[in-house]
């Protein structure tokens, strides 16, 4: 929707993502279930209150889809401008890039919430 807002001519069907005839198809590997499924187990994991863990979560789960929702605009609009650039950026460098943003998050919560010194 977002996409919709800027002005763009853009498609949302299903789980498909359509600008001016690129169509993006969001699997379920897209979505970053995985990353909220590994943030969550890292910090329900950990041994820490159960408030530190609430606070955890809040503070993660919404920065996980805030990302991931920047990181499937910029998928999109990529595509649409340079097909063979996407396959690049998409497998190699916002792979990379996700998983880091999780342990990034996952190392605040234990320096700023849980108040390890890491």
């Amino acid at each position: 929707q977002f996409l919709q807002l800027s002005g763009d001519s853009a498609v949302i069907a299903e789980s498909n993502i359509g600008l001016e005839g690129f169509i993006l198809l969001v699997i379920r590997q897209c979505t970053g279930i995985y990353e909220v499924i590994a943030i969550s187990a890292a910090i329900i994991a950990f041994p820490t209150s159960l408030r530190n863990k609430v606070k955890g979560m809040a503070i993660a789960l919404p920065l996980i889809y805030s990302a991931n929702i920047v990181r499937l605009i910029f998928i999109t609009y990529l595509g649409f401008v340079n097909l063979r650039l996407l396959q690049i950026v998409h497998d190699f460098v916002l792979q990379f890039t996700f998983i880091g943003f999780v342990i990034l998050i996952w190392s605040f919560w234990l320096k700023k919430v849980v108040k390890i010194g890491i």
